[in-house]
Formats: C-alpha cells, structure tokens, sequence
C-alpha cells in the first residue's frame, strides 16, 4: 500500500471534521463516539487517532476550524471603516458560516451550556482565533476612542461573542427567518453598551 497524499490527507481530515460536527451537534461531546465518526465518515474505526490524538482534540478542532473559516471571510471582506463596520462584517461572516454548517455552530452551543469545566476550556481554545480576531477589532475600537475603555477588549470580545451566540439561539428556536437582522441587532445592541459616554 503506497504513502497518503498530502490531498487525500486533508480530504480524510475534513471528512472526519465534518462527519464529528455531526455528531457532535446530535449527541454532545460524551454522547459522541469515535469509532462511529471514522465509520460514518466511510473510513475502518479509529482512524480518527491517525489525524487527531483523542476526542478532545478532534473536538477542538471542530471549533477551530468553524472559527477560522469566520475569520478568514471577515479578512477577505476588507472592512475598512469604523469599529461598527468590523463589528458587522464579522458577524456577518460568522452567520453566514453558521447557516451553511450548522453543525459547527450547534457543536459549540450544546456544550456551551453544559456545567462541565473541562469542555468550556476545549472550547475556548477552539474558538481563539475568532475570539483573537474580536479582541483586536475592539482593541482598535478602544484605540480610536470608538470603544470604551474601562474594560479590557478581551472581555468585551467574550461579551459581543456570548451575545451573538444567544441571538442563535433564539432565531433556532423562534424564527428562522430573523437570520437576516441578527448581525445589525447584536452589533447595535452591544455598541449602545460599549460607547464611550
């Protein structure tokens, strides 16, 4: 049997990414099975240990990539504005990432609610480099005196994203048709708290 090409490498590790955001999203972090993801994704049991060391890390790697695909489709809009401008090309780029794969967004929601401490770390290292790319937009905001101050931008990066995860939550379970509003709604909402007065 030959070596694995680098491109079917990354074809095996996005099916496998891809395939565990599924079960994620149905059965939580403990309900979800590794053996079942390889299987499902159309591979023998355990493949996953070939590309990810443990469910722990398959699962940070669910986050991260639904993370950094925000980010990069904030970058490639080259937002070039005020801290509002920012604000909504993020979110923006968020929703539209959540509305095509659903299954990343709601992996991070049900775990987001759960009590258990070391899941809540599995997620925030998943989700840092959207929750870098909010600090900086705000750390610019704060900069340019568009922002207030008296609080650090990592904390209001955790608050705008804490706000933008709930407004999810409620268009999933009142109004599909609302997603068009979200972005506008939640960058309002928090900028009237985080003006400088």
């Amino acid at each position: 049997m030959g070596r694995v090409t680098q491109a079917e490498a990354a074809r095996v590790r996005r099916a496998l990414l891809d395939t565990a955001a599924r079960h994620f999203a149905a059965h939580g972090f403990g309900g979800a099975s590794i053996n079942r993801i390889s299987v499902d994704a159309g591979f023998a049991k355990g493949t996953v240990y070939n590309y990810f060391s443990s469910k722990a890390a398959l699962f940070q790697a669910v986050l991260a990539v639904g993370s950094t695909h925000t980010v990069e489709a904030y970058r490639a809009r080259r937002v070039d504005g005020p801290t509002r401008d920012h604000l909504l090309a993020l979110a923006e780029a968020d929703i539209a990432l959540v509305r095509q794969h659903p299954a990343f967004m709601q992996t991070f929601l049900r775990e987001l609610i759960a009590p258990d401490p070391p899941i809540r770390a599995l997620l925030l290292t998943g989700l840092a480099p959207l929750t870098a790319e909010t600090s900086a937009i705000l750390a610019r905001g704060q900069h340019a005196g568009e922002v207030r101050t008296d609080r650090g931008a990592e904390t209001l990066a955790a608050v705008f994203l804490g706000d933008l995860s709930m407004a999810y939550v409620r268009v999933w379970l009142a109004d599909e048709a609302r997603w068009e509003s979200v972005a506008d709604d939640v960058v309002s909402a928090f900028l009237d708290g985080t003006t400088p007065r």
